[in-house]
């Protein structure tokens, strides 16, 4: 593998090695079968979302059903994130762009951008739906786990029995 995450290989979508090759998707698929261009990928998942509003294409292998980690994760994220950012906060699908933003920025070690995107994401469910959807649950669980990665232990907290308050309801 050489310096630019680039591996020796064509890509399983576009069969081409062009430069900047292609990497591993990070998945459990190994040699070849795992190695692609991150644009084609982003190519392959914005058809599959257009036409099944499958978007787990974004995040996960489509042959071995694994999420995607890494570089491969982060450019989907990106990939996808660029695609739907100009729709309405409400989207559904922006929603679940944002999300899987928030994860590989995560992943990444970029907490501070992480609960930017986990707070926007928490408050548009909080006003949609209410504090007891499981959307809003879900968003809110995520945004606590990113304030303590930040070190904002009292504000996780504060987050964190509210969560469990409605859960025992």
């Amino acid at each position: 593998m050489g310096g630019s995450g680039a591996c020796e290989g064509s890509c399983i979508i576009c069969l081409n090695e062009d430069p900047p090759g292609p990497i591993q998707s990070g998945c459990a698929c190994r040699g070849d079968a795992g190695l692609a261009h991150v644009e084609c990928r982003a190519e392959a998942a914005s058809h599959r979302t257009t036409s099944t509003k499958d978007w787990t294409t974004w995040w996960e292998c489509g042959t071995c059903k694994q999420r995607f980690t890494g570089a491969m994760a982060t450019g989907l994220a990106e990939a996808w994130w660029s695609r739907v950012m100009h729709l309405p906060e409400e989207n559904e699908e922006r929603l679940g762009a944002a999300s899987n933003l928030g994860d590989a920025l995560k992943e990444q070690g970029k907490h501070a951008e992480a609960e930017t995107i986990r707070q926007e994401i928490f408050a548009v469910y909080l006003r949609l739906v209410g504090f007891e959807h499981p959307h809003t649950l879900g968003s809110a669980a995520n945004l606590a786990m990113a304030l303590s990665e930040l070190g904002k232990y009292d504000e996780a907290e504060a987050s964190t029995t509210r969560l469990r308050q409605v859960r025992r309801g």
